[in-house]
């Protein structure tokens, strides 16, 4: 953190430097995340209304989350190491929480409540990392270092938290050794060749933009057909063929 109205540099001059850094930060975490979610799912890596979604959410998140942990940090009469160490762990448990929160848009039924307090988690371990990792490397490294251990710390406790908490979910096989898992709930998971389908289905091969939506109902799983528009609950352990891809429902915990 830049030091405050007794330092070198204004308070305000300091809350819009580390709030840029930070809005940066937030941003290239965000669509590193995104992306890594829609490789995951093999889909297209990033489409423009994702990037613009992604993008204008992180700023400001990130935008809130520097400026608040400097003017924590310049408001308080002591520039020691230790409180400078507590405001950026509070700065980086905000933005986590943010960017946690703005995942459950990208990610098949992510608790939104859950998805806030995973990125928190991360934050604030992303921010141990950072402090260990400045007094190891230079400012610059330590600034790139920082970006991937944000990332890493959100995207691992959201993978955990949607790993323990989900009751239903498909594992998709594209290949006999490669499989994707999706969260089953309310919110229908889409099958078909539109850019916003969760799970592609070739335009060349006739499916429509929408062909398949499967979602939970009342505790049912329930398998929309558009393309012959029928429905059909869906039970555990049983598989669904379409497009060349084998699917399978799971439930549990």
């Amino acid at each position: 953190m830049e030091t405050g109205p007794t330092g070198d540099y204004p308070l305000i001059y300091a809350i819009l430097r580390i709030g840029s850094w930070t809005a940066c930060l937030a941003l290239g975490t965000s669509l590193a995340l995104i992306v890594g979610q829609n490789y995951y799912l093999r889909r297209r890596l990033l489409t423009l209304p994702e990037a613009i979604k992604g993008a204008s959410g992180s700023l400001i998140a990130g935008i809130i989350a520097g400026a608040a942990g400097q003017l924590l940090f310049g408001l308080v009469a002591t520039n020691a190491w230790g409180w400078s160490a507590v405001s950026r762990t509070i700065a980086w448990t905000i933005l986590g929480g943010f960017l946690g929160r703005g995942m459950a848009w990208f990610v098949p039924n992510l608790d939104k409540r859950r998805a806030l307090l995973a990125g928190s988690g991360g934050g604030a371990v992303g921010a141990l990392g950072f402090l260990l990792a400045a007094s190891i490397f230079s400012d610059v490294v330590v600034r790139l270092v920082s970006a991937a251990i944000l990332g890493f710390c959100i995207g691992l406790t959201i993978a955990l938290i949607e790993k323990f908490t989900r009751s239903a979910w498909l594992v998709v096989n594209w290949t006999p050794k490669e499989q994707t898992i999706i969260s089953l709930g309310e919110k229908p998971v889409l099958l078909g060749s539109s850019l916003d389908a969760h799970i592609y289905l070739r335009k060349d091969q006739g499916f429509p933009l929408v062909a398949v939506k499967i979602y939970m109902q009342g505790g049912e799983i329930i398998l929309d057909n558009l393309m012959t528009e029928q429905q059909q609950n869906l039970s555990d352990d049983q598989k669904i063929n379409i497009g060349g891809l084998t699917l399978k429902v799971k439930t549990g915990t």
